[in-house]
């Protein structure tokens, strides 16, 4: 399958279309709701990091970390 999609010239990966939009919130949290999204921005930020290493290669192995 050929993907028609331009590629960036220095890094090779796919330049996007549109520059995509990023919202957040921010919240102050204290005690037993602080460390709980602590567990939860730990988990998310693994969950992401895995995802982004698992993309970089084929097969999701190679250049994995």
């Amino acid at each position: 399958m050929d993907d028609a999609r331009e590629r960036d010239k220095v890094s090779g990966h796919f330049s996007p279309d549109e520059v995509p939009e990023m919202f957040f919130e921010i919240r102050l949290a204290d005690d037993a709701e602080a460390e709980q999204l602590r567990l939860e921005q730990a988990r998310v930020l693994r969950e992401v990091t895995e995802w982004v290493a698992r993309k970089r290669s084929e097969n999701g192995q190679d250049r994995a970390a």
